[in-house]
């Protein structure tokens, strides 16, 4: 099956801030591995002063054993307050050969309430560290965490984009994504915006549901983070992100912008 941080990136979901006007975005993205094309994905978009919701979908190819061919869809839908994000249903559905999975979340003020996870794990394992209430408070779910309002009133593009840390939960997996800035760049060969964009490093590290035994030192991660404003609001969202290892690198880079005001240039503090 696909990576789940994979999926989580490729479903990742576009927003503008509570601020902005109602309206409607798409963005499409393109998928590679190792220079290799191999998959690509979209993402639809309604928001307006009151809230947001997204869908999207996916596919990507299998290749040396390396990704296992799938597709999946996702759906998000939530609110805006406090200058925060905040999730009120979450659902994805994916299949990669004969596996697959349907996960649905209900959220009310950052606590997961209701839960739907298929399948079930039919077997428990004695090293994995088991979800507590505890864990699904204050989180966010995969699509909705992509929504980054930037506090303050300077740019979009320096370290208040990057840094700070997403506390998700996927149905199956708590994790949290901690981004901290690393430069700044000028956005090329996305059609429909043009505008800086924050890179952010990006560290992930496993909280709950996963097995002990198989987390590896996450400080040897390499994964990069492209966050690009969406018109004029004061929201980021990813427009490119890469997964590097010993093999080769994991791209999703968006190519188009449909429907939405593109970003303004602003330089960097």
């Amino acid at each position: 099956m696909m990576p789940r941080l994979f999926l989580s990136c490729l479903f990742a979901a576009v927003s503008a801030s509570a601020i902005a006007a109602e309206s409607r975005t798409e963005i499409r993205y393109a998928v590679s591995f190792a220079g290799i094309s191999v998959g690509q994905g979209a993402m639809d978009l309604e928001i307006n002063n009151e809230g947001y919701s997204a869908s999207g979908s996916g596919a990507v190819a299998g290749m040396l054993k390396i990704l296992s061919p799938g597709k999946g869809t996702a759906s998000a839908r939530g609110r805006f307050g406090g200058g925060k994000v905040v999730p009120s249903t979450f659902s994805t559905a994916s299949e990669s050969g004969e596996k697959w999975e349907d996960i649905r979340l209900v959220m009310s003020n950052g606590q997961v309430k209701e839960a739907t996870v298929l399948p079930p794990r039919t077997s428990s394992s004695k090293d994995r560290v088991a979800v507590t209430d505890e864990h699904l408070k204050n989180v966010l779910d995969p699509m909705s965490a992509a929504l980054m309002p930037v506090p303050g009133t300077g740019s979009v593009s320096g370290p208040e984009a990057c840094n700070r840390t997403l506390p998700i939960y996927d149905g199956r997996i708590r994790y949290n994504l901690v981004l901290t800035f690393d430069r700044t760049e000028q956005a090329k060969d996305i059609k429909g915006f043009s505008g800086l964009l924050a890179v952010c490093k990006v560290n992930y590290i496993p909280v709950a549901g996963h097995r002990a035994s198989k987390v590896k030192d996450t400080s040897q991660q390499n994964i990069l983070v492209w966050l690009a404003q969406v018109g004029e609001s004061r929201v980021v969202v990813p427009a490119k992100v890469t997964i590097g290892n010993t093999v080769g690198t994991l791209i999703v880079q968006a190519t188009q912008f449909s429907n939405g005001k593109p970003a303004v240039k602003d330089a960097a503090k």
